[in-house]
């Protein structure tokens, strides 16, 4: 089952879903090819750190993503329409230790969480909007590990056995005024917490043949605290 959230944000919560939708105004002119990611990020550092309360936000990594095959010379990697989770426990603790270093187990001694900042790069997403699963819909049985290896690192990630069970939720027609939120890990491993959402983009078959290119930012982000 997959239903457009749109008038009905505030029902889905990180905790509870494993994602949300925020409205979030950029002082970026995210929508100029050239703007400064880096500024970008350290905008957003500042707000995640003010909206969830943390003492601590690490933005490890970002991605620019677009089903545009001419915007690969720009930097921009496709689109994901593989259904999946970022990462495995092992591999997010992994990720921390990795990134934070001597701080790393000090860190995981209190609440730590890795999310993802999905954010449109043009003024409307039509063709291919970005989708996710409730955690509670979702079963450990479902979650198959898999391999993923760069040239500097390895790690696992989540592929997902498919399931009637599974209730997929998306918000038509994002702006860069939206931004969602992904729960990609969380060490508060209590029975009513959500610690993962499985995520992935789908061709929209009610798009129009002409509809824009489809661009988006992602943040991968550490909360501490």
């Amino acid at each position: 089952m997959l239903t457009d959230v749109r008038g009905h944000e505030e029902l889905f919560s990180l905790d509870k879903d494993g994602f949300e939708w925020l409205n979030h105004t950029s002082s970026q002119d995210i929508l100029e090819p050239s703007f400064d990611v880096y500024s970008y990020m350290k905008e957003m550092s500042t707000f995640l750190r003010q909206h969830f309360e943390v003492q601590e936000v690490y933005i490890y990594d970002y991605v620019r993503r677009s089903h545009d095959q001419t915007d690969r010379k720009a930097g921009y990697s496709d689109v994901t329409r593989r259904i999946h989770c970022d990462q495995t426990p092992r591999s997010a603790i992994g990720r921390i230790k990795l990134h934070m270093g001597d701080r790393a187990d000090k860190l995981l001694e209190s609440r730590c969480r890795i999310i993802s900042v999905w954010r449109p790069l043009v003024p409307v997403i039509e063709g291919y909007p970005l989708t996710a699963c409730t955690f509670t819909s979702t079963r450990s049985s479902d979650m198959v590990p898999i391999d993923v290896v760069y040239p500097h690192y390895a790690e696992e990630s989540y592929e997902i056995h498919h399931s009637l069970l599974h209730q997929w939720f998306y918000k038509s027609a994002m702006t860069p005024q939206d931004i969602m939120l992904i729960k990609l890990f969380d060490n508060k491993l209590e029975d009513d917490t959500a610690f993962y959402a499985p995520h992935g983009s789908w061709r929209d078959p009610n798009a129009k043949k002409d509809a824009p290119v489809r661009r988006s930012i992602e943040l991968r982000c550490m909360l501490f605290g």
